[in-house]
């Protein structure tokens, strides 16, 4: 097969060469003898070899030379991934999706029970049979007793009190956990091996992660990344696990565009990157609360599928709340119609959340019917659903009712409040609330409570205050 050339590098190293040549020309002063004799001075001799060669070598194996220049580029990026050391300032919740996932790709005992039953298939038999039937202490109890008669050595018995710990159903082990991985890990067999290392420092890093321990995390990940530097025998999915966790301890510690960066990076090595644009999309909607990139990133949502309904439900609740932000109800209202209708099967939470949505986005569609009786079945199910609440506030208020508006939104400001201080696309909502109970208010002729909300709502930016009203309150006599 005929080697495939470049044109583009070999038309670019010439015009080098030829603007080297006339940079050397004019220095000499155009003068053809100095010029001579400058091109026989070692170093320019030595700049002229190099690039022969370097052209020679591009010819003859240009595939070769292409994977070195990359392989080249791609060690200082992941150099300066290593370097980064982020501070634990600013520390905020994350969601119970990522932890999920975290655990999943982590927590595994199956396969951590295969890797050990090389050595001894019988003992990991009957250990994770006492596993299953949740017989912790005694499968501990058979561990010591196994390695005090030297039928397993040290490495095993690390590794199986890993597994038993982390299978624990409450939390009184963590510090036998966190005791154990030190000292499996300072293990000379551990320490060898490379995969071994990894198994083990990854569960390192989910007990500081889960532990709120973010600088330990942050000096396991960074161990996690040089080992994947070094070893060729990660497969995709240890590659996922190294930038997956780097871009949760990111955003842990709201360092966004960095989470974004490596949450990109472990994509290339799934599959099904769903999960990993849902939550880059969280992160421009309930972080950086740039809402056209977060439509973008979740309508490559809407064309991609995933087994995890309960996830896709959440996607299309975010994409809801996105669009109805930016004033497309009716594309908030069709998304979430089409995966009610569609999945019928999805998990009660899911059904609930999408249900309080819908019921809003149908009021402010004049769909009122729809939508108090969606607000309704909600509120039967979840009788605090805040969401519900305010949408039955809207119809209290229309139908003059201004004691239960003030009622209805008085209760459910604080969650609201909540919600803004971690995401300010919040702020819209809040001042329609803040905004509705200062109609109600000035109705029942509290004008100063009236002008107060009125001022919240303002603050909060909300551009759908009556004018008149805002003048009738304006002109009473408040003191």
């Amino acid at each position: 097969m005929p080697k495939k050339y470049h044109l583009r590098p070999i038309v670019a190293f010439l015009l080098i060469l030829v603007i080297f040549f006339l940079a050397l020309f004019f220095i000499c002063s155009s003068d053809f003898k100095e010029f001579n004799e400058m091109l026989k001075t070692p170093i320019i001799l030595t700049i002229i070899v190099i690039a022969i060669i370097t052209a020679v070598g591009y010819l003859l194996f240009p595939d070769f030379s292409a994977n070195l220049v990359k392989m080249i580029i791609e060690k200082q990026v992941r150099d300066a991934c290593v370097s980064e050391n982020p501070t634990q300032d600013n520390v905020v919740p994350y969601t119970p999706e990522s932890i999920k996932k975290i655990e999943k790709t982590e927590r595994n005992p199956d396969l951590k029970t295969k890797k050990l039953g090389q050595k001894d298939k019988k003992f990991n038999d009957e250990l994770k049979e006492l596993i299953d039937n949740g017989k912790y202490e005694v499968a501990l109890e058979k561990i010591n007793n196994d390695l005090h008669s030297n039928n397993i050595d040290e490495v095993t018995a690390r590794l199986s009190q890993d597994i038993v710990y982390f299978s624990f159903p409450d939390k009184s082990q963590q510090k036998d956990i966190l005791d154990n991985l030190i000292a499996l890990l300072a293990l000379p067999e551990v320490k060898q091996q490379p995969l071994l290392k990894y198994a083990t420092l990854g569960r390192l890093f989910q007990w500081y992660f889960k532990n709120n321990d973010y600088l330990n995390a942050i000096s396991v990940s960074n161990q996690l990344i040089s080992i994947f530097m070094a070893s060729k025998i990660l497969n995709n999915e240890q590659h996922f696990y190294i930038y997956y966790t780097r871009a949760l301890l990111c955003e842990r510690m709201k360092d966004n565009i960095l989470a974004i960066a490596y949450y990109k990076e472990a994509a290339k090595y799934q599959e099904n990157d769903y999960f990993v644009i849902y939550s880059i999309a969280c992160i421009y909607t309930y972080a950086l609360a740039n809402v056209n990139k977060a439509i973008d990133y979740l309508q490559q949502l809407m064309i991609k599928t995933t087994d995890d309904k309960t996830l896709e439900g959440h996607a299309i609740n975010t994409y809801a709340y996105c669009m109805a932000y930016s004033g497309d109800f009716q594309g908030a209202y069709d998304a979430i119609e089409n995966f009610l209708r569609t999945n019928p099967d999805a998990s009660s939470e899911v059904v609930i959340a999408l249900k309080a949505k819908k019921s809003y986005i149908a009021f402010k569609l004049g769909k009122e019917e729809e939508s108090f009786s969606l607000a309704n079945q909600v509120l039967a199910i979840k009788p605090k659903d805040d969401t519900s609440i305010n949408v039955l506030s809207m119809f209290k208020l229309k139908e003059k009712n201004y004691k239960a508006v003030i009622e209805y939104t008085s209760s459910i400001i604080p969650f609201f409040e909540k919600e803004f201080s971690q995401n300010s696309m919040a702020g819209y909502y809040l001042g329609e609330i803040f905004y509705n109970r200062g109609v109600a208010y000035m109705e029942l002729n509290e004008k100063q409570k009236a002008k107060e909300d009125f001022e919240m709502a303002n603050k909060l930016n909300f551009d759908e205050m009556s004018a008149c009203t805002i003048i009738k309150a304006s002109i009473t006599n408040v003191k």
